[in-house]
Protein backbone atom coordinates (compact mmCIF):
# COMPACT_ATOMS: atom_id res chain seq x y z
CA UNK A 1 0.00 0.00 0.00
CA UNK A 2 1.47 3.22 -0.86
CA UNK A 3 1.69 6.19 1.33
CA UNK A 4 -1.20 8.60 1.46
CA UNK A 5 0.64 10.61 3.60
CA UNK A 6 4.43 11.51 3.57
CA UNK A 7 5.82 14.84 5.50
CA UNK A 8 9.03 14.72 6.98
CA UNK A 9 11.32 17.17 8.34
CA UNK A 10 14.62 16.66 10.79
CA UNK A 11 15.04 19.08 13.89
CA UNK A 12 17.59 19.27 16.66
CA UNK A 13 16.36 19.92 20.47
CA UNK A 14 18.35 20.39 23.15
CA UNK A 15 21.70 18.71 21.02
CA UNK A 16 19.75 15.67 19.62
CA UNK A 17 18.40 15.32 16.00
CA UNK A 18 15.12 14.10 16.05
CA UNK A 19 13.72 12.91 12.28
CA UNK A 20 9.81 13.53 12.28
CA UNK A 21 8.21 11.36 9.57
CA UNK A 22 4.34 12.02 8.88
CA UNK A 23 3.28 8.44 6.76
CA UNK A 24 0.89 6.24 7.20
CA UNK A 25 2.13 3.90 9.72
CA UNK A 26 2.22 6.73 12.08
CA UNK A 27 -1.49 6.79 12.58
CA UNK A 28 -1.26 3.53 14.65
CA UNK A 29 0.27 6.02 17.46
CA UNK A 30 -1.21 9.36 16.79
CA UNK A 31 -4.92 7.12 17.20
CA UNK A 32 -3.73 5.66 20.43
CA UNK A 33 -3.34 8.57 21.66
CA UNK A 34 -6.01 10.73 20.06
CA UNK A 35 -9.08 8.36 20.57
CA UNK A 36 -10.15 9.72 17.05
CA UNK A 37 -9.01 8.80 13.41
CA UNK A 38 -5.85 10.36 11.83
CA UNK A 39 -7.17 11.72 8.88
CA UNK A 40 -9.44 13.57 11.31
CA UNK A 41 -6.89 14.95 13.54
CA UNK A 42 -4.84 16.44 10.04
CA UNK A 43 -8.27 17.76 8.84
CA UNK A 44 -9.06 19.55 12.26
CA UNK A 45 -5.29 20.95 12.57
CA UNK A 46 -5.65 22.49 8.74
CA UNK A 47 -8.96 23.66 9.50
CA UNK A 48 -7.88 25.23 12.65
CA UNK A 49 -4.50 26.56 11.11
CA UNK A 50 -6.08 28.18 8.26
CA UNK A 51 -8.76 29.74 10.49
CA UNK A 52 -5.70 31.46 12.65
CA UNK A 53 -6.56 29.61 15.41
CA UNK A 54 -3.93 27.18 17.11
CA UNK A 55 -4.56 23.93 17.22
CA UNK A 56 -4.89 21.58 20.60
CA UNK A 57 -1.65 21.02 22.09
CA UNK A 58 -3.84 17.55 22.37
CA UNK A 59 -3.80 17.11 18.41
CA UNK A 60 -0.32 18.31 17.74
CA UNK A 61 1.31 16.38 20.57
CA UNK A 62 -0.22 13.25 19.15
CA UNK A 63 0.68 13.71 15.58
CA UNK A 64 4.13 14.71 16.65
CA UNK A 65 4.37 11.79 18.88
CA UNK A 66 3.34 9.24 16.35
CA UNK A 67 5.82 10.88 14.00
CA UNK A 68 8.90 10.90 16.28
CA UNK A 69 8.00 7.18 17.97
CA UNK A 70 9.08 4.94 14.78
CA UNK A 71 12.48 6.54 14.63
CA UNK A 72 12.84 7.67 18.38
CA UNK A 73 11.26 4.46 20.28
CA UNK A 74 12.50 6.24 23.46
CA UNK A 75 10.33 9.44 23.08
CA UNK A 76 7.52 9.82 25.42
CA UNK A 77 4.63 12.25 25.45
CA UNK A 78 5.93 13.96 28.05
CA UNK A 79 8.90 14.75 25.82
CA UNK A 80 6.83 15.75 23.19
CA UNK A 81 5.14 18.35 25.11
CA UNK A 82 8.12 19.32 26.53
CA UNK A 83 9.52 20.04 22.60
CA UNK A 84 6.15 21.81 21.92
CA UNK A 85 5.76 24.27 24.80
CA UNK A 86 9.31 25.20 24.95
CA UNK A 87 8.62 27.60 21.86
CA UNK A 88 11.83 26.20 20.21
CA UNK A 89 11.47 27.70 16.24
CA UNK A 90 13.67 24.54 15.22
CA UNK A 91 10.47 22.30 16.62
CA UNK A 92 8.03 24.49 15.55
CA UNK A 93 9.30 24.95 11.95
CA UNK A 94 9.77 21.01 11.58
CA UNK A 95 6.20 20.42 12.70
CA UNK A 96 4.77 22.87 10.19
CA UNK A 97 6.94 21.77 7.20
CA UNK A 98 6.15 17.68 8.00
CA UNK A 99 2.38 18.90 8.43
CA UNK A 100 2.65 20.75 4.70
CA UNK A 101 4.04 17.51 3.45
CA UNK A 102 1.34 15.31 4.76
CA UNK A 103 -1.52 16.23 2.63
CA UNK A 104 -3.63 13.94 2.07
CA UNK A 105 -5.96 13.32 -1.06
CA UNK A 106 -9.06 15.01 -0.70
CA UNK A 107 -7.87 17.20 1.87
CA UNK A 108 -7.00 20.90 0.21
CA UNK A 109 -4.27 23.12 1.87
CA UNK A 110 -4.96 25.47 4.16
CA UNK A 111 -5.79 28.91 2.81
CA UNK A 112 -5.82 31.24 5.73
CA UNK A 113 -7.02 34.15 3.99
CA UNK A 114 -9.87 32.83 2.41
CA UNK A 115 -10.79 30.21 5.35
CA UNK A 116 -12.04 33.72 7.70
CA UNK A 117 -13.67 35.42 4.74
CA UNK A 118 -15.84 32.40 3.86
CA UNK A 119 -16.53 32.20 7.53
CA UNK A 120 -17.63 35.75 8.01
CA UNK A 121 -19.54 36.10 4.77
CA UNK A 122 -21.66 32.75 5.97
CA UNK A 123 -22.30 34.24 8.97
Amino acid sequence: MANILDGRATFTYEGTEYHLVLDNEVMLDAEDVLGISWLDAIEQYQRETAMGMKPRLKTICAIMYGGLKRNHPEITQKNVIDMLCSQDSDVIEAMNAAMRGAQSPGIPAPQAGNARKKARKAA
